[in-house]
Order: C-alpha cells, then structure tokens, then sequence
C-alpha cells in the first residue's frame, strides 16, 4: 500500500501523472466544489474525470483569497480561490492547470462565487447547474431538466453522447465505492 507510506507530494505527483495520462487519452477533467451534489455518474459516463475540490488550504491560501473575495466569508472557500491562484508555486496543486471546466452549481452564495472566482482564474468552461432544495413537483421536474441540460452540455463539450449503459455502470461502480468508505 504504496499511500500509506507516500509523502503528499509524492502522492500529488501521481495524480498529476494520471491525469495527464487521462487527458492524452482523451478524457477532459471537469471541476466541482465538494460539498455540491454533483451526479459524478454522468461526468464519468461522459468520458470525462470528476475532479472534486475537497482539499483546503492553509492560512496564506486563505488570505489570498480573501484579498479576491470577503475576508469575512467562508474560509474553505477562501484557501481553494487562494490555492488556484498560488497553484503555480505549489507543486502539489499543479493538476489544476490540467482542468477543462468547471461545474457552477448553486449550494450557497460562497460556493457559487468561489466556483465563478476559479472558473475565471483557470480560464474553464463553465457549466451552469442548479439544484432546488425542495422536492415539490415543480422542483423535481426543474432538476429533471437541469440534469438532461447538464448531460448536453457535456456531451457537446467532451464529444461524447451518454449512454445508459455507461451510466448505469459508474452508477453501480461509485455506489459500490460509497458502500465501501461507509464500512470502512
């Protein structure tokens, strides 16, 4: 078990290398903040990479990006606009620059100006996803349509169409994952 013993750059340095190996073969690398409820399912099944940003900074970072945004808001959100812009430096974050676009949801007003902050600062596509916190109806069918606008929009980008096939296979392969790390 190579990253157990692996320092983390050593650990960022294959990530790196893999995703540059997904890259020439092909596969685009989508962007997400973590706490968004994102369907990694069709991302995958797009012949793209769900990259989620769940890693946070340290204070520097997060001053960085105070001088970006509010330094009153969120501090996650704050050392990830502070970590792209110090990304360059860093060589653990240097799989950034890899990055094709990027998922704009709308979980709070910091994750959508963080995820509009880096969006710009790498120069990615953006993919705009809403998703309504009730359960109504009117708001399923508005996911609903969220989700096949989700779908066209990377299938025009990765030129890729969605397959059910595909999908139903992330889907059992991720929850099988889930599953796993709920265990462990």
């Amino acid at each position: 078990m190579y990253f157990l013993t692996a320092s983390t750059e050593e650990l960022f340095l294959e990530y790196f290398r893999y995703l540059q190996e997904q890259k020439a073969n092909g596969k685009k690398l989508i962007g997400y903040l973590a706490h968004e409820f994102i369907p990694e399912e069709i991302i995958y099944s797009m012949n793209c990479i769900p990259i989620s940003f769940i890693f946070a900074g340290d204070e520097e970072r997060t001053a960085i990006g105070a001088g970006r945004l509010n330094p009153t808001m969120c501090p996650f959100s704050l050392s990830l606009i502070g970590t792209v812009d110090s990304m360059i430096q860093s060589p653990s974050f240097r799989f950034l620059t890899l990055l094709d676009g990027f998922i704009v949801s709308n979980y709070c007003t910091t994750a959508l100006l963080t995820a509009e902050t880096i969006t710009e600062q790498l120069h990615l596509k953006r993919f705009d996803f809403h998703i309504p916190f009730l359960q109504t109806p009117a708001h399923i069918q508005f996911y609903s349509s969220e989700i096949e606008k989700l779908i066209q929009n990377l299938a025009e980008f990765s030129g890729s169409p969605i397959s059910l096939e595909k999908l139903m296979n992330y889907s059992k392969k991720l929850q099988k994952m889930r599953k796993f790390f709920s265990d462990v």
